[in-house]
This record gives C-alpha cells, structure tokens and sequence, in this order.
C-alpha cells in the first residue's frame, strides 16, 4: 500500500512538473533564464516561510545546511540548463532527455545511499528507458540536448539529497533552506545575465514557484514511504504528460513509435507478479 501511494504522489508531482514546462515553453527563446529561476526561488522562499515561522517550531538554522548548500548549487545549475533546452527543443525532446535521470537514480542510490534494488527493479527501470526510445527515437545530438542530459544528471544528485533529508527534517524546511541558498547564488549570475526587469517573468517565476513547492513536497512525502529505487519508473510517466501537451498545445507528432512508447512506459510501472497474473489469466 505504501508503495502504491508513494507512486501516486509521484505520477501527480510529474503532471505538475509538465505542466510547468509548457508555461516556460510559451514564454519563447528569448527569456532572462537566471532572472525566471530567481523569481521562482525567491517566491517559493517567501511563500514557505509564514508555514515555518507558525507550524514548524519557527525559524532556525538548518543543521544540515551543507547539503543544502550543495542542493541549492544543484537547483541554479540544473534549472538554468532545463530552461534553456526546453526553448530549444520539443516538449518530448527534453523530456525524454531528462528523463535519463531515474536511470541514473538507482545508480547513485546504490552508490550513495546503499540501497540494493532487486532485479524486478532494474527490469522496471530497463522497461521505462526503452519506452524511451521507442518516443524519442534516434536523435541528432546537439548542445541543448546534451544540456537536457546534464540537467537529468543534476536532478538525480537533487534526488538523492532529498532522500537524505525525507526522514530527518520537515519537507518544508527542507525547500525553504534550498531555497534560500540558491537564490542568493543566482544573485551574480542575474547580474551577469544584465537583462530588463520585466512583468510577464515576474508573473511566471510566481506561478512557478506555487508549481515548484506542490511538486517539491509531493517528491519528498514520497521518500518517506520506500527507496528512492523504487520510484523511478513512476517517474517515466511525465513524459507520458509532456508528450500530450506537446500535441495539444505546439502540435508535436505522436506517431504510432511513440504511442508503443507511451504503452512501454507505463507497462514498467507494474510489478512483475501482476503481469504474470494478467498472463495466467489470459490463458484462462
């Protein structure tokens, strides 16, 4: 049961994740990307901080500050290259690309965290990854392509940070803290990007940070009920999310490769004993 609702909150912080993307992609290529990731903190900042001060036994230092530290390093680095691919490149592109990322996850756990998936879970994963494939077909490499594979590499690390921190703080500490940091490392960088104060990205950094903090708290709840290993097939389906809107919104091609694809994807979501079931009784 946990589990199943951990994979839930995941699938759900994945819509959110994809509906995020498609604001920024609507916002052209000619945006202040530093100056979009730091409105986006500083209102995700601003917005957890009443919830701290009255629910959270009010403001304190966090005593794990060097992984935030290194989390809000993660965050300006791994958003800057995921905006400026997303300008680049189809909703499915980028997502596909990034979406390397829970491969990477279940490497890095059993490096970092000494989680130990079972085959069943490398199976799952494998699965999701040619579902992959099968969307993205084969691809032209490019600089913003590889910026999209450099931001799934920086979200693994993210998430691995995050399952350290699940169990020892609460998630809206956690996100305040990250915050923080990373807003005042983004402060040189805006300055260095030199680009006009406009309304419109003030608009979306608010919209931004709201879609930020649901996605966020969901992706930490998560971690508190299984291995971070675990979660990465769920984790497939927000391409799944992006290859939709893409049709809907920029009229990107679902061909019948990436209909296989979709299907594939979700095929690694369930657990290898039901699909022996399904088989059982289909001989039936």
């Amino acid at each position: 049961m946990q589990v199943k609702h951990a994979i839930t909150l995941i699938i759900i912080a994945e819509a959110i994740v994809a509906f995020g993307t498609l604001i920024v992609k609507q916002l052209g290529v000619n945006i202040p990307v530093y100056q979009l990731i730091l409105y986006r903190q500083l209102f995700a900042s601003l917005l957890v901080l009443p919830l701290i001060l009255r629910e959270i036994d009010g403001f304190k230092l966090s005593p794990f500050i060097k992984i935030h530290l290194f989390r809000g390093l993660l965050i300006g680095l791994g958003n800057a290259s995921f905006l400026i691919a997303i300008m680049h490149l189809s909703l499915i592109t980028v997502t596909a690309a990034m979406y390397i990322s829970p491969i990477l996850l279940v490497i890095l756990s059993h490096l970092f965290l000494n989680e130990k998936p079972d085959l069943k879970r490398y199976i799952s994963v494998v699965i999701g990854f040619i579902g992959i494939l099968l969307i993205t077909k084969p691809m032209q490499s490019n600089l913003y392509i590889l910026l999209a594979f450099f931001g799934a590499l920086v979200a693994a690390l993210n998430s691995i940070c995050l399952k350290k921190l699940s169990n020892k703080e609460h998630p809206m500490v956690t996100l305040f803290w990250s915050n923080l940091v990373a807003l005042f490392m983004l402060v040189p960088a805006v300055i260095w990007e030199g680009a006009q104060i406009k309304t419109e990205i003030i608009s979306v950094g608010f919209c931004l940070a709201l879609l930020y903090i649901a996605m966020t708290y969901l992706f930490i709840s998560a971690l508190r009920f299984v291995d971070a290993s675990k979660l990465a097939p769920a984790e497939y389906t927000g391409l799944v999310f992006s290859a939709l809107l893409g049709y809907w919104f920029f009229n990107d091609e679902i061909d019948s490769y990436s209909l296989l694809g979709i299907c594939v994807i979700f095929l690694s979501l369930m657990p290898i004993s039901q699909i022996k079931l399904l088989k059982r009784k289909a001989k039936v």
